[in-house]
């Protein structure tokens, strides 16, 4: 990290908040960034997903600062949104920046039924009204974040609930972006591809590492080896 202040600094100065009327698309950025950093950083293809303790809390930083900035001058705005944006930068640098691989994660077939217990999996009778005809087709949780918040209550890692707050949060607002919306806005690889399913992606990943436990599930763990380096996969 001592190494890398200058660069650090250099590239967060190239982000820049001009005016207040800036601060809600700032706002929205932050949000981005940090949760593709810790959800995507903890990410490899054929690989295991890794919640990692120290980016996580990007995440669950990030929104509050849109509950602070009401409160703020527009100057001091701009000064905190800057500083969330360097912290971002070196917690990616100090977890040995991991690769945000936007096109491999997008690329697969996202099957939500593979991180979600069977308890919470239904298969509806053929008298169920509105939600199939008893064909045997598993049924998944009508509102997802309501089951994955209710999870969260009764886990004994409470870094898990801040987390899923986060992310229902941001799910909440920028929950129906659809793809193409950073087609040109961003010179990150595969951006063009990014869209409001991010949020609750990365929750039922963070869920299912942490453990449902009160479905049944044993407690899993937080990472905190970092994550860009090649040995640390194998």
């Amino acid at each position: 990290m001592s190494s890398a202040g200058d660069k650090i600094r250099k590239y967060a100065k190239m982000w820049q908040v001009d005016s207040d009327r800036e601060v809600p698309e700032k706002l929205e950025e932050v949000a981005w960034l940090a949760t593709l950093v810790y959800g995507l950083g903890g990410f490899r293809k054929g690989k295991s997903f890794r919640s990692d303790f120290f980016l996580l809390h990007l995440v669950t930083s990030s929104i509050f600062i849109s509950s602070l900035i009401t409160h703020l001058s527009f100057p001091s705005q701009s000064a905190l949104l800057r500083a969330q944006v360097s912290l971002i930068l070196s917690w990616w640098v100090a977890e040995g920046r991991p690769p945000i691989p936007i096109e491999d994660y997008y690329s697969l077939d996202f099957d939500p039924s593979s991180l979600i217990p069977k308890a919470l999996q239904v298969h509806p009778d053929k008298s169920a009204i509105g939600i199939g005809k008893g064909d045997g087709t598993t049924r998944l949780p009508s509102n997802m974040w309501l089951a994955i918040i209710e999870s969260s209550l009764n886990h004994p890692e409470e870094h898990l609930l801040k987390s899923q707050r986060s992310l229902a949060h941001f799910d909440h607002l920028y929950g129906k972006t659809p793809q193409g919306y950073f087609e040109g806005k961003t010179e990150l690889n595969g951006a063009e591809l990014l869209d409001g399913t991010l949020f609750w992606r990365v929750a039922l990943h963070t869920q299912k590492t942490l453990g449902w436990v009160r479905e049944g599930e044993p407690q899993g763990d937080f990472n905190r080896a970092g994550l860009g380096w090649d040995h640390l996969w194998e």
